[in-house]
């Protein structure tokens, strides 16, 4: 499971980038066998009064399916990365499911012997 991490408006520290990962690697470690690659990306966005917020997109490529995207906005980036890694792992979980019944279902018709 590759992740990529990008920056744009604020850098990203060693200690941002090291818990950016951790984070990920907890929330998604599990879907593994299921994904490509993970893009992270950390932003300065303009949030309400003139002030900035942080903004923060994750976008999982996933082997057999359709991407997922998830972005969350809050005052720090930490809290912005906890928010969308939670989802992320929410909505994978998820959209894997679905395809996993879709899948049991598809093959059940056609496993029937004629007697």
């Amino acid at each position: 499971m590759l992740i990529v991490l990008q920056s744009a408006g604020a850098p990203l520290t060693p200690s941002l980038e090291d818990y950016i990962r951790r984070r990920i690697n907890f929330s998604l470690a599990r879907f593994s066998n299921e994904v490509r690659k993970i893009k992270v990306r950390v932003s300065d966005t303009a949030g309400a009064g003139g002030s900035y917020v942080k903004r923060c997109l994750i976008k999982v490529s996933l082997k057999n399916n359709a991407d997922v995207t998830i972005e969350d906005v809050q005052d720090k980036a930490v809290l912005a990365v906890d928010r969308a890694a939670h989802r992320a792992k929410k909505t994978l979980l998820r959209r894997l499911t679905q395809r996993r019944r879709k899948n049991r279902f598809q093959g059940s018709r056609f496993s029937h012997s004629a007697a």
